[in-house]
Protein backbone atom coordinates (compact mmCIF):
# COMPACT_ATOMS: atom_id res chain seq x y z
CA UNK A 1 0.00 0.00 0.00
CA UNK A 2 1.18 3.54 -1.12
CA UNK A 3 -0.22 7.03 0.12
CA UNK A 4 0.27 9.66 -2.31
CA UNK A 5 -0.08 13.33 -1.83
CA UNK A 6 -0.41 14.60 -5.80
CA UNK A 7 -3.45 16.37 -8.04
CA UNK A 8 -5.73 13.12 -8.28
CA UNK A 9 -6.81 14.28 -11.34
CA UNK A 10 -3.56 14.04 -13.41
CA UNK A 11 -1.65 11.80 -11.30
CA UNK A 12 0.06 8.38 -13.07
CA UNK A 13 -2.48 6.01 -11.54
CA UNK A 14 -1.39 3.18 -14.74
CA UNK A 15 -0.22 0.78 -11.65
CA UNK A 16 -3.02 1.32 -9.29
CA UNK A 17 -5.67 -0.89 -8.71
CA UNK A 18 -7.41 -0.24 -5.56
CA UNK A 19 -8.21 3.53 -5.17
CA UNK A 20 -9.87 4.48 -1.42
CA UNK A 21 -11.67 8.13 -0.91
CA UNK A 22 -13.33 9.46 1.46
CA UNK A 23 -15.20 11.93 0.13
CA UNK A 24 -12.37 14.44 -0.82
CA UNK A 25 -13.76 16.55 -3.72
CA UNK A 26 -16.63 18.07 -5.34
CA UNK A 27 -18.53 16.12 -8.43
CA UNK A 28 -16.43 17.67 -10.78
CA UNK A 29 -13.20 17.02 -9.51
CA UNK A 30 -14.39 13.47 -8.73
CA UNK A 31 -15.41 13.15 -12.40
CA UNK A 32 -11.89 13.99 -13.98
CA UNK A 33 -10.37 11.94 -11.23
CA UNK A 34 -12.50 8.78 -12.38
CA UNK A 35 -11.87 9.71 -15.79
CA UNK A 36 -7.96 9.82 -15.14
CA UNK A 37 -8.33 6.38 -13.82
CA UNK A 38 -10.61 5.11 -16.84
CA UNK A 39 -7.84 6.26 -19.54
CA UNK A 40 -5.13 4.11 -17.83
CA UNK A 41 -7.32 1.65 -17.93
CA UNK A 42 -7.44 1.70 -21.99
CA UNK A 43 -4.02 2.06 -21.71
CA UNK A 44 -2.96 -0.48 -19.62
CA UNK A 45 -6.32 -3.06 -19.17
CA UNK A 46 -6.40 -4.55 -15.49
CA UNK A 47 -9.24 -4.61 -12.68
CA UNK A 48 -9.65 -2.37 -10.20
CA UNK A 49 -11.25 -1.91 -7.38
CA UNK A 50 -12.58 1.53 -5.80
CA UNK A 51 -13.48 2.09 -2.35
CA UNK A 52 -15.60 5.55 -1.02
CA UNK A 53 -16.43 6.07 2.35
CA UNK A 54 -19.24 8.35 3.18
CA UNK A 55 -20.27 8.70 -0.24
CA UNK A 56 -21.65 11.87 -0.52
CA UNK A 57 -20.94 12.11 -4.30
CA UNK A 58 -22.31 8.41 -5.13
CA UNK A 59 -24.02 9.51 -8.62
CA UNK A 60 -21.07 10.42 -10.26
CA UNK A 61 -19.66 6.75 -9.54
CA UNK A 62 -23.22 5.81 -10.53
CA UNK A 63 -22.54 7.67 -13.85
CA UNK A 64 -19.71 5.64 -14.77
CA UNK A 65 -20.57 3.23 -17.36
CA UNK A 66 -17.34 1.35 -16.83
CA UNK A 67 -17.67 1.07 -12.94
CA UNK A 68 -20.02 -1.36 -11.73
CA UNK A 69 -21.17 -1.30 -7.87
CA UNK A 70 -19.75 -5.07 -6.30
CA UNK A 71 -20.66 -4.38 -2.40
CA UNK A 72 -22.15 -2.00 0.30
CA UNK A 73 -20.51 -2.08 3.68
CA UNK A 74 -23.16 0.02 5.68
CA UNK A 75 -21.45 -0.92 9.22
CA UNK A 76 -18.78 1.57 7.80
CA UNK A 77 -20.61 3.56 5.24
CA UNK A 78 -18.64 2.08 2.55
CA UNK A 79 -19.35 1.33 -1.42
CA UNK A 80 -17.30 -0.74 -3.22
CA UNK A 81 -16.83 -0.42 -7.29
CA UNK A 82 -15.08 -2.32 -9.91
CA UNK A 83 -13.75 -2.18 -13.62
CA UNK A 84 -16.41 -4.45 -15.62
Amino acid sequence: MEFVHADAASFDVSEGTAFFFSDPFGPGTFGAVLENIRRSLAARPRRVRVAYFCARQRSVFDSQSWLELDAEVQEIETLVWRSR
